[in-house]
């Protein structure tokens, strides 16, 4: 029969009593960094042409709800589900703002929050690992 060192699980019980409670405060940890992620490579995909919609993207607070911790990706910038989404046109319409008659009927979507979405999709799994890590260590484990 092995001997079971009671000391080590005695440090693991009083460890895991340390993390109780905290659940919500790693999963915000998580949520923003990944909130961080997703500003800075959709802020990088937008078209340079656009600054005012480049300056528009923000993240709200986090709010916890009773599964977990959401905060949304906003931009106010009134065109913005255009250029995001594309749009349709009318070909031969003279448009003053840009000096030009429109050639398409449709502008595809530069699908900017989308495909950064996508991107930091993949990488939270990665994200919540590091922030449980870090618990674990704080806790002494």
């Amino acid at each position: 029969m092995d001997n079971i060192n009671m000391t080590d699980l005695i440090k693991l019980r009083d460890g895991l009593g340390k993390l109780i409670g905290k659940e919500k405060d790693i999963a915000e940890g998580a949520c923003k960094e990944g909130a961080r992620q997703l500003l800075g490579r959709t802020i990088k995909r937008t078209p340079v042409n656009k600054g005012q919609l480049r300056r528009g993207w923000t993240t709200t607070k986090p709010v916890r709800t009773g599964t977990g911790v959401t905060i949304e990706m906003i931009n106010n910038v009134n065109y913005a589900p255009y250029v995001e989404y594309g749009h349709r046109q009318q070909p031969g319409r003279y448009v003053p703002a840009i000096g030009k008659r429109l050639k398409k009927s449709w502008v595809p979507g530069q699908f900017m929050m989308t495909r950064s979405a996508e991107e930091v999709e993949k990488i939270m799994p990665q994200i919540c690992d590091k922030h449980i890590t870090k618990a674990l260590k704080e806790a002494g484990l």
